[in-house]
């Protein structure tokens, strides 16, 4: 299993199926199948027996309700599932999602009367409709607006054709984050011809996965136009402080956020978030809230899902076949392996992939005729081919019909390439081996061209006439006909129909798409009665410092630990909602110190943001705070004003401390502010620099501070450590110096030479420059391994970097006091340079060529210093000393 993140200690990739559970049951007996569906045209009947309260008022919240994950299908009688409002809001869409299913949406709503549908075999039309939708073309959501109130017995039934997407049941799920259970339903009949009639359910069982969009309304809603103070009638919209009976929400994008000075009342108070989690309530512990508080926290995410073809796993769960995974059917579902072509350990993702051995009629056989015809397509797949094959050529995948294509390696490709070959012009891709590598060929009809990747990086494109693939006869994966299968192994095969741009393609080659990555967060609990059913089907971990592992939390009534932090990365969903007590006062947790760095991973408490800065830190720990970048997958962090990270710790947010002794950490209502965003400088902060590395699309900063307070070595007062981040996303760039340890933040004394140091998991160009700077009036990069000398005042430096290359590859060479250095002198005469220095005073000399490279080095010895030269021309001398910096063009005959 690829590892996703790690510190200096690996962490393990989540293998987590929390919230799906066994299915329980079988559908309720057969009927005589009806007729086939008819072609119905799209019906809504709304429902007129209620309207929306004129006074209330969006929040903006708008959600899909969780769903299970798909596990089978059924049909052709309709199926879904029936449940009761736990809340007011409003259905604004519903979808039958496509899985491994395909032909148009019919949908039905019903609200039952007086109770829920009884057990089958007994059946009840005691249920007005309020809404029915009959074959609706294409994928996307079916748009409504239907108001539900609190304690509504609603049926929700759908198909696409004839067939449900089922998942298990019954199905633990929120709304606004009050709990609801959604239970099998359905009836023995076909929704198209027929409306939903004699409906049942059923206590366990599969149930119809039909996915519902909602949008809750909140009749008093904060706008903080005035100030701050919750008490002001002013900051909301209906110009009334609540009341007891008042349903609240604070909606994000606010100028002010509610603080309380005085006793508050609500009934229901919802808290929305923003893509940066900016919206928090201060309430100082004086807020009662009669009914439910929510907490809302969006979690951001690189790369949506890019929904495939075809797409196999090659994971051996189903016997000697392997299931094709994307959202449309194709072929053999799921497709057998041929020959002796079998599943083996390793590949890309999960536990295993599938290897050939070069035999004849191995592969997958997807039952597939290839018919792209004249559309736009992408390849991806995993390789790893050993490099001491070589002879004929053995195939990757291929299809034998006229006019289709195939890819190969060895033979006419040679060792360690291969060759993608059809109606069209070839397309090379050489050095895939020994390292397993990620291919994509690209297919633009709009230049034309085939374009080819390799790990994420653009590596060839061939021009094309504009290409139509034509109907095939029985594609493979690992395999082509009756040819040769591939020697080595094949995982992760997919194929798209359109072009995967560049973005999309670094982004997501080496990030598996069955969820939205790089996507791990580190989280908390704004309430004190909060379970792990919270992230029900999400995935869920928790770090223990003493044993520098990570446990996957399955059971759904696990109690999250307030100042606790967690890992969390969405599945299907980027927003989580915590529904609960909220915390308040003073709250603590034990920290552990058994390793080096004692690594503690805590979480924000409160619905408002933590102030770093004034947070009481006990001796035991240093006083850098460390977050993870889920848009990257970089660790970011903070320490007395300075750092990637923030000061301030928004609500929900998970971050480390690093502890070097036992003992509790505690925060309180003192500590806690409104202010979200980035970590500033402070204005007393001197003699400081923000280094930072670019490539890939990635940067990374590393941040100096000279203060004659502190040492060359670790301070845990001012230091921060680097955390690196390569396992989690081997493209980043990753920036340190050391003091006494790798260091991302460092501060010590003044010195005119900090050894800079850099890193990649991948090889490419990489570009090093400044961020902030305060008090340098001279800084210059050297590149060791070139010899190069940058002012980085001035430019930036780039440069080509390969793995394997050493990480001491800079210096970085600074000057901080202007004193004595203008009564140095510097002039040539013949073939010497001279540099003339005030008394006791020492420097180091640089002679550089008008190209930028270090000629010659020198100590001073004494007050007159000779350079000698052998070459005439015109040479740049740059004298360093602790006061100071002075650079002079000189000529030499």
């Amino acid at each position: 299993m690829k590892k996703l993140f790690t510190f200096f200690f690996a962490l393990g990739f989540l293998l987590i199926s929390a919230g799906l559970f066994a299915q329980s049951g079988i559908p309720p007996g057969d009927l005589e199948d009806l007729e086939a569906q008819d072609n119905d045209q799209t019906v809504y009947v709304p429902a007129t027996e209620k309207s929306t309260i004129a006074t209330l008022v969006p929040d903006g919240t708008k959600a899909m309700m969780a769903m299970p994950a798909p596990s089978s299908t059924y049909g052709p009688r309709i199926r879904g599932y029936w449940f009761t409002a736990p809340c007011n809001f409003t259905i604004t869409g519903l979808r039958v999602p496509d899985d491994n299913i395909s032909g148009d949406q019919s949908i039905e709503i019903v609200r039952f009367n007086t109770g829920p549908p009884p057990f089958y075999s007994s059946t009840t039309n005691d249920f007005v409709s309020l809404g029915r939708w009959i074959g609706v073309a294409g994928s996307g959501i079916i748009p409504c607006n239907i108001p539900v109130t609190n304690g509504d017995i609603l049926g929700i039934y759908g198909c696409r054709g004839t067939t449900t997407s089922y998942g298990n049941g019954p199905y633990n799920t929120t709304i606004d984050g009050n709990a609801v259970t959604l239970v099998r339903s359905g009836m023995q009949f076909e929704l198209p011809p027929a409306p939903m009639h004699d409906i049942w359910q059923s206590a366990s069982g599969s149930i119809g996965r039909i996915e519902m969009y909602y949008e809750v309304f909140y009749a008093t809603v904060w706008t903080g136009v005035i100030d701050s103070d919750w008490n002001t009638a002013g900051n909301w919209n209906l110009l009334a402080v609540p009341d007891a009976s008042a349903d609240v929400s604070i909606p994000s994008g606010c100028l002010n956020y509610p603080t309380l000075t005085a006793a508050g009342v609500c009934h229901d108070i919802y808290i929305e978030s923003n893509a940066a989690g900016t919206a928090t309530l201060l309430d100082n512990g004086l807020l009662t809230v009669g009914g439910t508080a929510t907490v809302e926290r969006y979690y951001s995410a690189v790369i949506s899902n890019v929904p495939e073809y075809i797409y196999y796993t090659m994971e051996n769960n189903v016997g000697m076949t392997t299931p094709n995974t994307a959202s449309a059917p194709v072929g053999t579902n799921p497709a057998p392996l041929t020959g002796t072509t079998a599943f083996a350990t390793g590949g890309q993702w999960g536990s295993t992939c599938i290897q050939g051995d070069g035999a004849y009629n191995g592969g997958v056989n997807t039952g597939w005729n290839f018919d792209l015809g004249a559309g736009a397509w992408t390849i991806s797949m995993y390789l790893d081919i050993p490099s001491n094959t070589t002879g004929s050529a053995h195939y990757i995948f291929g299809d034998p019909g006229a006019g289709s294509f195939r890819c190969f390696h060895n033979g006419v490709a040679g060792q360690d390439n291969i060759v993608l070959r059809g109606p069209f012009s070839q397309v090379n891709v050489n050095g895939i081996g020994p390292a397993p590598t990620v291919v994509h060929f690209v297919y633009d009809p709009a230049v034309p061209e085939i374009r080819a990747y390799k790990n994420g990086v653009f590596d060839n494109a061939v021009a094309q006439s504009a290409l139509n693939i034509p109907t095939g006869s029985g594609f493979k994966v690992g395999g082509y006909s009756s040819s040769r299968t591939i020697i080595g192994k094949v995982d992760e095969f997919r194929l798209y129909t359109r072009v995967l741009s560049n973005t999309e393609i670094d982004a997501t080659w080496d990030v598996p798409l069955g969820v939205a990555g790089p996507a791990w967060h580190l989280v908390g609990t704004p309430i004190s009665d909060g379970l792990s059913g919270i992230y029900l089907g999400q995935y869920l971990q928790s770090y223990n410092e003493a044993t520098a592992a990570w446990t996957d939390i399955i059971p759904d009534n696990i109690p999250l630990v307030p100042l606790q932090g967690y890992g969390f990365w969405p599945n299907g969903g980027n927003t989580a909602y915590y529904a609960g007590t909220l915390n308040t006062g003073s709250v603590s947790f034990p920290l552990t110190a058994a390793n080096p760095y004692g690594w503690n991973l805590l979480g924000n408490p409160y619905p408002s943001s933590i102030d770093w800065d004034i947070v009481t830190k006990p001796a035991y720990i240093n006083g850098a705070v460390y977050y993870l970048d889920a848009a990257s997958g970089n660790y970011v962090s903070y320490n007395g004003g300075m750092g990637g990270g923030s000061q301030y710790i928004p609500p929900e947010q998970g971050f480390f401390v690093s502890a070097t002794g036992p003992g509790p950490f505690q925060v309180d209502n003192s500590v806690r502010t409104h202010t979200n965003g980035s970590s500033f400088y402070k204005s007393e902060l001197t003699y400081m620099a923000e280094i930072q590395a670019i490539g890939n699309g990635y940067s990374d900063v590393t941040h100096i501070r000279f203060d004659e307070d502190a040492t060359s070595g670790f301070d845990g007062q001012y230091d921060a450590y680097k955390l690196f981040s390569l396992e989690y996303n081997n493209r980043l760039p990753q920036i340190y110096t050391i003091g006494g340890d790798k260091l991302s933040i460092n501060v010590l004394p003044a010195t005119n030479v900090v050894p800079l140091l850099f890193r990649s998991g991948v090889e490419g160009s990489f570009t090093i420059s400044i961020g902030e700077i305060k008090d340098i009036d001279y800084l210059f990069l050297e590149d060791l391994e070139t010899g190069v000398m940058t002012n980085l005042l001035e430019e930036n430096y780039t440069f080509s970097y390969k793995t394997g290359n050493k990480d001491d590859r800079f210096n970085l060479h600074f000057a901080l006091y202007e004193d004595v250095i203008n009564a140095v002198n510097i002039y040539s005469y013949g073939k010497d340079i001279y540099v003339l220095l005030p008394e006791n005073v020492t420097a180091e000399i640089y002679v550089y060529n008008l190209m930028g490279q270090l000629i010659k080095t020198a100590v001073s010895e004494g007050s007159r210093n000779t350079i000698k030269i052998n070459n005439g021309g015109n040479y740049l001398v740059k004298v360093m000393t602790l006061d100071g910096v002075k650079a002079q063009k000189v000529f030499v005959k």
